[in-house]
């Protein structure tokens, strides 16, 4: 079985103390992880280091079968947690889905046109195709989680890793995600979710990883998790029956 993801007694540092405490641990390619804990217990750490973001670390990486010194990130798609886009430099809903095409080394060589389709047609699947041309300071946050995952998919991703993307957003943006989620593991997308209330996504979910003070304190099944910060497995959120019965179609933007 190959692997998207392999850790290998990491440790990550703020000043000389250690937040992240020799992990190890590999996700398979294809599936679906939520990582959970409680808040403090280095969730947010973790991905920051996967990502090549958080440098002060021991121990080693692999994304996609390349080490942390040279990640793919054309494959790679992250959605941040949620922040608002008030103060920020003016950019359409448009604008900010093309800069999808950009990566941390380097621009694409792209065609303008093409890139300007993708980015409308991706707006249409989030439903924002009335709103491509206002300016993103204007919009809500579910509106503007929808803009992030449209920017994610600009690129071919075989990876997406997602921070709390449920929070603050309203029912309909979690529908759209859902779908889209959902969409990309039936296409063979390994995604990686920070999750504290996983019923949501219930249905996606292959396995969790806990994370206690920096330790992983649950690797396993999701069906097995019985953590605190999640709800009943058994019982599907309201949201996901609604989810599945509106579930879109998403040809065309992972290959």
């Amino acid at each position: 079985m190959s692997h998207a993801i392999t850790v290998t007694n990491l440790c990550v540092y703020y000043n000389s103390t250690p937040t992240i405490n020799d992990l190890s641990f590999s996700i398979p390619t294809g599936h679906t992880y939520a990582l959970t804990g409680h808040n403090g217990s280095g969730k947010t750490t973790l991905l920051k280091a996967l990502l090549g973001i958080n440098s002060n670390i021991k121990g080693d990486i692999t994304l996609l079968d390349h080490p942390i010194t040279s990640l793919p990130y054309k494959h790679i798609g992250y959605i941040p947690q949620h922040v608002s886009a008030r103060g920020a430099i003016p950019a359409t809903a448009l604008e900010v889905v093309k800069s999808g095409t950009l990566t941390r080394t380097s621009l694409f060589h792209y065609h303008r046109r093409s890139t300007s389709a993708k980015a409308r047609e991706l707006l249409k699947k989030v439903e924002l195709e009335d709103k491509m041309n206002e300016h993103v300071q204007t919009f809500s946050g579910g509106q503007m989680q929808r803009v992030s995952i449209a920017r994610a998919l600009m690129k071919d991703i075989d990876l997406l890793i997602l921070d709390e993307p449920l929070n603050g957003i309203d029912v309909h943006s979690r529908t759209i995600l859902y779908n889209i989620l959902e969409n990309l593991k039936k296409q063979g997308c390994t995604i990686v979710c920070v999750l504290h209330d996983m019923t949501p996504l219930a249905n996606l979910i292959d396995n969790v990883i806990e994370l206690d003070h920096g330790s992983i304190s649950f690797h396993g099944p999701y069906s097995s998790y019985t953590g605190t910060t999640t709800t009943n497995h058994h019982e599907p959120y309201e949201t996901t029956q609604m989810i599945r019965h509106h579930a879109p179609t998403l040809t065309g933007v992972h290959r």
